[in-house]
């Protein structure tokens, strides 16, 4: 063999070489990397859910994992109660809540397979739960309880490259899991005699141990919620404060027990329907500085449809601004036919909104409606809202100060105060729910113009009662008195409180003194030019009593100056729930 020819075959088997090593280390990239080793152990990476960030009363607060998705709320039924002998109104609806946030998945940790769609929200530290673990035959192998952010349990005799199977539960408390499983145990054993329903959690999965010594095995539980949630939430916003009690009764068909295989993962039997439950609310503080009231309820059958259903109230508390209690004790009901089956891991919500209702005054002036007091702004809990009493009962109303309270507004500013911006928002669509109320155009304000002075109904007349720290107008717009308001008045009072100069917290022509005149102001939406003056309606009243007054429509002065707002009902305004 010459030199030529022993070249070329060298050549050709170096190449040969190259290929097969080549194609081993092919096959060594394709082989799967399986976790495992020695060792399995599980911890709690989040719990699949529809539900919102507050489980309710008594149950963990659960916050979310990802940022810039909240749930969507899917209307079912709304009922409107416009209560002529309260002085509010009620929005009652019904709600099923949604998701948008996909769960996040890790390609080297083993979760439970729950679906794509769903949201994940995290569980709270110190939470119990247990996992069960089998062979790939379902031969039960031991269990291990661990506790959220505290104990991971983990099985240390588990083979190399083997396949497990595993099933985890918690009741989403503090408690530890009983009873215990024992070293043999029978079906009995996983069946759940579950009256706790509000708090179980359960995830199931498999996990292939890997082939390379002491490598990590390590199962991520994705708990799934086995129960349907149903929130009562009531809401003072629209009354601008709190609920400070309630009395009533929820009227929900709901399943409260069962049997649950965690075997299967499923319920197989369930007790009998509960139809009627004590409202015992627990105060939640919302985002907005103030307080809804929530009572949550929990069944657990995915096949019964609920049919007829609602609340029923026999008394309720608000605290006031002037910092007395007042008490509603008329039957209240609200009920709804919208049929539904609640589905294991969502919520739904009832949301019963209490908002202060309007008056309306329809004449030859126009067809509007009217807020029942001021606009006012209190800066500590940042609600815009109306007085709560339909009557003179306050002194001459809040001057902004230091805080930036009251009801003197610059023209459109987003506070009351002097060094507040002018046009910057109307603030009576700041009144919740946001967009219901509107500052009034200069036309509407014709309503009010056309009611004509006298001593009869449908009058506009001075009053200067004697516990009355203030002259105001008694617009009387009924036969008498509008209770639980005010028993002097059934029509719509306007306070003479004056104005605030510009530039200053100095209020001007206000005036309780007999014989001196005073004055009204209200700021309307219209401005007589864009950068320095706009449209006010203003009443100037020459007496403590009778009806000698003059109405003045359509006159524009600074924005600067400070006056009063009276909103009006928008018509075309949708609801909205707002309860964060």
């Amino acid at each position: 063999m010459n030199d030529k020819s022993f070249q070329v075959i060298l050549l050709a088997a170096l190449i040969y070489a190259s290929f097969q090593l080549v194609g081993c280390s092919k096959d060594v990239e394709q082989k799967p990397v399986e976790q495992g080793a020695q060792g399995i152990s599980f911890a709690v990476d989040a719990v699949e859910s529809e539900l919102s960030a507050s489980s309710g009363a008594g149950r963990s607060t659960i916050k979310s994992t990802s940022t810039g998705n909240k749930p969507s709320l899917k209307l079912l039924q709304q009922e409107v109660y416009e209560l002529k002998d309260q002085p509010f109104e009620v929005v009652a609806s019904i709600y099923e809540e949604n998701s948008s946030t996909a769960a996040s998945s890790s390609s080297n940790e083993a979760k439970a397979s729950i679906g794509a769609s769903s949201a994940k929200t995290t569980m709270q530290n110190n939470r119990k739960y247990r996992v069960l673990l089998f062979d790939k035959d379902d031969k039960f192998i031991t269990a291990m309880d661990g506790t959220v952010g505290v104990t991971t349990p983990s099985y240390a005799g588990a083979n190399r490259n083997a396949k497990y199977k595993w099933k985890a539960y918690s009741y989403d408390t503090n408690a530890d899991i009983f009873p215990a499983i024992p070293a043999n145990p029978t079906q009995a054993n996983f069946n759940l005699a579950n009256t706790n329903v509000s708090g179980l959690l359960y995830a199931s999965g498999e996990i292939t141990t890997s082939n390379t010594v002491n490598d990590n095995n390590k199962v991520n539980i994705l708990f799934k919620r086995q129960t349907a949630i149903i929130d009562v939430v009531f809401s003072g916003r629209g009354m601008f404060d709190k609920i400070s009690a309630l009395v009533g009764i929820a009227n929900l068909p709901i399943y409260v027990a069962g049997n649950f295989d965690l075997k299967q993962g499923l319920y197989t039997s369930y007790g009998s329907v509960t139809n009627t439950s004590v409202v015992n609310t627990a105060s939640t503080v919302s985002s907005k500085n103030d307080t809804i009231r929530t009572q949550t309820f929990y069944t657990i059958n995915p096949s019964q449809a609920i049919n007829s259903y609602g609340v029923s109230l026999s008394s309720l508390t608000f605290p006031t601004d002037r910092g007395i209690a007042r008490t509603f004790s008329s039957k209240l009901n609200f009920n709804f036919t919208k049929s539904f089956t609640p589905q294991l891991g969502k919520r739904y919500k009832i949301i019963i909104d209490f908002l202060t209702t309007f008056r309306n005054v329809n004449n030859t002036g126009g067809d509007v409606d009217w807020a029942y007091h001021n606009l006012f702004y209190n800066d500590a809990t940042k609600v815009y809202g109306f007085r709560h009493y339909n009557s003179n009962v306050y002194e001459k109303g809040v001057s902004a100060g230091g805080s930036n309270s009251g009801e003197y507004f610059n023209w459109k500013a987003a506070k009351p105060g002097n060094g507040q911006n002018t046009g910057v928002v109307d603030p009576c669509t700041l009144v919740y729910p946001a967009g219901r109320w509107r500052m009034p155009t200069t036309a509407e304000f014709n309503t009010i113009d056309k009611i004509p002075n006298g001593t009869t109904q449908d009058i506009r007349k001075s009053n200067a009662r004697s516990a009355d720290p203030v002259r105001y107008i008694d617009t009387r717009l009924g036969i008498g008195g509008f209770p639980p308001y005010d028993n002097d008045t059934n029509g719509l009072p306007m306070l003479m409180l004056g104005y605030r100069r510009a530039g200053s917290e100095t209020i001007a022509e206000y005036n309780t003194r007999n014989g001196n005149p005073s004055y009204l102001y209200y700021w309307t939406s219209n401005q007589a030019s864009v950068t320095n003056n706009a449209n006010y309606f203003r009443i100037t009243n020459n007496s403590s009593s009778g009806s000698t007054m003059s109405v003045s429509n359509n006159l524009n002065r600074v924005k600067t100056d400070g006056l009063n707002i009276r909103c009006v009902r928008n018509r075309s305004y949708v609801y909205q729930p707002n309860i964060n």
